[in-house]
């Protein structure tokens, strides 16, 4: 007997100002009915169809070079944005710029990084930046001289507020509102006398994602195909083997597949054709961990063709530690196995 359970949406969210990046993992159960242990030894993914998803998707980032601020903006959609109307909003911008000039109109083309705003003191401006002078406070700033412990007058920026409404190339509509951070990973956005300052007050910090413990990586662009991966599974007389697939693909997508398992030497079992959306946009690198079983294949022979050049022994000796991890990993494809889990 054979079971397609109800396909998951996992996923992992980086950070609240990007978005989650969501592959499929389809489970699988398979009962053996009969009398005589089965060998699940290889499956084949169909992909019937595939369409890449044309949604634009539109993110943003401040940064201060010299003494401006410029708003930036990144369409890491699969296909263009069109009729941008895009407006900041943030309680000290506002009084110091007018809306017209917090605001972008125009189109992103898929893949462009452009900077949309570039805000400055000027002439026509300078009585508001003088005005807000009396609500300037001691902001700390880090010098990389002595005295390293300095200060600036100034007001530190809150997060902005952006809206944006576009359009794709069929003519439909998005729209959404999000926030954009007023620092990075060196220091703080602050409004000065003189314009736009970055104090130097570096951040520390980090994260990291897990490992998919299966994968098999579908590319969209050879439209109908087909993918046929070795494994071992043995499923004694009674017993039940469950596992999942994880579906993933290097861009957004939507597939129409289907399932083969070949169990023993004649027995063949087909699933029926069912939909499957993958979202991934451009400049996530999320697909990169889940490489496609026959991809690892080729990296670990790579490996071994580059460790023989090695001449240090020592570099020698742990290039081969780590071969001997990786080839552990991935003994089992297109499965990775990992230390520390269960399937």
């Amino acid at each position: 007997m054979f079971n397609i359970n109800q396909i998951q949406q996992t996923g992992n969210s980086w950070a609240p100002t990007i978005y989650n990046y969501r592959f499929p993992t389809i489970d699988f159960n398979f009962q053996n009915t009969g009398k005589a242990t089965a060998s699940l030894w290889q499956f084949a993914i169909s992909v019937l169809e595939a369409k890449i998803d044309q949604t634009p998707v539109l993110n943003f980032e401040a940064a201060i070079e010299g003494d401006k601020l410029g708003i930036i903006a990144t369409n890491n959609g699969w296909g263009t944005a069109y009729d941008c109307q895009i407006q900041i909003k943030e309680p000290h911008l506002n009084r110091l710029f007018t809306d017209s000039e917090l605001q972008y109109r125009g189109e992103i083309a898929s893949g462009d990084r452009s900077k949309i705003l570039s805000l400055s003191k000027k002439l026509s401006n300078s009585d508001r930046f003088e005005a807000m002078k009396k609500e300037f406070v001691d902001v700390f700033h880090y010098s990389s001289t002595p005295p390293f412990n300095n200060t600036i007058r100034g007001i530190n920026l809150v997060p902005i507020d952006i809206s944006w409404v576009c359009k794709d190339a069929k003519g439909d509509t998005y729209q959404e509102q999000e926030k954009i951070r007023t620092f990075d990973q060196d220091g703080d956005y602050v409004i000065t006398e003189n314009g736009f300052f970055k104090t130097r007050n570096p951040r520390a910090g980090g994260g990291g994602y897990s490992d998919v413990t299966y994968s098999s990586i579908i590319d969209p662009l050879k439209g109908a195909h087909e993918y046929k991966y070795i494994f071992r599974r043995k499923i004694p007389p009674g017993d039940t083997e469950r596992f999942h697939i994880m579906i993933g693909a290097p861009m957004s997508c939507r597939l129409r597949v289907k399932f083969e398992f070949f169990i023993d030497q004649t027995q063949v079992i087909e699933s029926k054709e069912f939909d499957i959306e993958i979202w991934n946009p451009r400049n996530s690198h999320w697909h990169y961990p889940y490489r496609d079983g026959e991809e690892l294949r080729r990296n670990i022979e790579q490996y071994k063709e580059e460790i023989t050049r090695y001449s240090n022994d020592r570099d020698k000796e742990q290039a081969l530690s780590e071969l001997e991890k990786l080839q552990l990993l991935t003994s089992d494809y297109p499965f990775l196995k990992q230390e520390n889990s269960n399937p």
